[in-house]
């Protein structure tokens, strides 16, 4: 097997250990304290916020997660302690030292996932403007690659077990990388029903575009392995393109933030909400949103090929082992394919779209403080070049206070992983994962994920904002800053 394929295929799922983000950050997110937080979910959450203000100071969350391949016998600490002596699985084989963690690929007929993801939320604040209406400010930085369907002949042992010469087919299939930050505003309004509320809600973002990596094929192809380090290909064409903005910079490995593309975002949701005056709270309530409707469009340092294969075309994979600079790579592609280097480069610039998604949730409050959610996030990729969002269903428990919360989601994650998760919170800081399996027990590792926020409560601050912007409805209850 071409070495330079295994090192890519293992960069796949070791970035686990290194690449920040979060899945969704539930525990954070969910409870009626969250604020600013919550409505990166729905944007209807805000007005479900029962003090006068929230300011969130930062915070952090990271994730990663795939079935392509894994790390055995391993959590996150016991990887951080032997970090040197991890071993790759095909190299080993069947001769495996007994305590050594050991980077390996798995089989299957599934298609694969991977999902590496980074979220920095910024200063975020949000402000109850009477019984109606709230309003917020929000900043965060944001960061993902996506492959949502890696077909499964291309899993490693599946792909070096084809004989040379044997076509297979694989499916269309592509993958995408891109990272951005997004200034935002947030509104949301409550207003009455018969037997309880209902509220709308709406995110605007201004988006900024700093890298951008994508590629696709366009149907359906058949390839084959040849000796010598080449691949044949039968396929009608590929589309890829990327910002080559810090290519000179690999070198010197220095990196230096850029923007290179624009764009808006919009989330937008509803909630309805049923009472319950024993609890001087809602009983029931039913959300739905749509969640990052948008795309970021690259116009600087930008590059978009189409490479069009019109016979059957051998690729030297090991001619792009001695490419010393990414950015020579397309040239040498549109040379092997055409004859020509410069043939497949169609525009300078690119769109790439958000993780789109669906938002569903239940939230029912059984005892007072105690609360069941159940959510489901379902992934719209209606762009064909865009960063896709992990399929997440999730259940969960928590119990939450003014000064303290408890969280435990049990998830699906791409209908095939069951994760269990936890998040505390005392007074201003929160701290999770919904992935608590990969620090505390010992099994096969396939990533990660945790977070912690810092965020800032009125004491008593004898502001009055209960008068503010009151003119859509008066029924609600007045909301107190807190007073010792």
């Amino acid at each position: 097997m071409n070495i330079y394929l295994k090192y890519v295929l293992f960069i796949l799922f070791i970035m686990s250990k290194i690449t920040l983000f979060s899945q969704e950050q539930l525990g954070l997110r969910l409870e009626n304290y969250a604020g600013a937080n919550g409505t990166t979910l729905n944007p209807t959450h805000s007005a479900d916020y029962p003090l006068a203000f929230n300011l969130n100071l930062a915070g952090v969350g990271f994730f990663a997660d795939n079935s392509y391949g894994y790390i055995s016998n391993s959590t996150v600490f016991s990887l951080i302690k032997n970090e040197n002596e991890l071993l790759l699985g095909p190299t080993v084989k069947g001769n495996r030292p007994a305590g050594r963690p050991v980077a390996d690929f798995y089989t299957g007929k599934k298609t694969a996932f991977g999902f590496l993801n980074t979220t920095i939320n910024g200063p975020a604040l949000s402000v109850k403007l009477g019984t109606n209406h709230t309003a917020g400010l929000f900043y965060n930085y944001r960061f993902g690659v996506s492959l949502a369907h890696v077909p499964a002949n291309l899993k490693f042992y599946i792909l070096d077990a084809k004989s040379y010469n044997e076509f297979f087919d694989v499916e269309k299939f592509g993958g995408a990388m891109m990272a951005w930050d997004e200034i935002g505003a947030n509104y949301a309004y409550k207003g009455e029903t018969n037997d309880g509320f209902f509220q709308i809600g709406l995110n605007i973002k201004y988006l900024r575009g700093n890298e951008g990596v994508w590629a696709k094929s366009n149907g359906r192809f058949q390839a084959a392995r040849l000796y010598g380090d080449s691949i044949q290909l039968s396929i009608p064409s590929v589309s890829y393109g990327f910002t080559d903005a810090n290519f000179d910079n690999i070198k010197n490995t220095t990196y230096q933030l850029q923007n290179l593309g624009k764009g808006l975002g919009f989330d937008i949701g509803f909630s309805y909400l049923i009472e319950n005056n024993d609890y001087d709270d809602y009983e029931l309530k039913f959300s739905a949103s749509v969640l990052d409707i948008g795309s970021v469009q690259f116009t600087q340092n930008t590059q978009e090929h189409l490479v069009k294969f019109p016979n059957t075309e051998i690729v030297d994979v090991n001619a792009f082992g001695k490419v010393q600079n990414p950015a020579t790579a397309p040239k040498l592609l549109s040379y092997q394919i055409n004859g020509d280097s410069s043939k497949t480069l169609v525009a300078n610039s690119f769109s790439m779209g958000l993780p789109t998604a669906l938002c569903l949730q239940a939230d029912y409050q059984f005892l007072p403080h105690a609360f069941a959610n159940a959510t489901l996030i379902q992934r719209v990729p209606y762009q064909s070049v865009s960063i896709r969002r992990g399929n997440l269903l999730a259940l969960s428990a928590r119990y939450e206070h003014r000064w303290f919360s408890l969280c435990l989601p049990l998830q699906l994650y791409e209908y095939q992983r069951v994760r269990l998760g936890f998040a505390a919170r005392l007074a201003c800081l929160t701290i999770g994962t919904d992935y608590l399996g990969s620090f505390i027990r010992k099994n096969n590792f396939t990533g990660t994920d945790f977070y912690f926020a810092i965020k800032l409560n009125p004491l008593n601050l004898n502001i009055d904002t209960s008068h503010w912007f009151d003119g859509f409805g008066k029924r609600g209850k007045k909301v107190d800053c807190y007073k010792f």
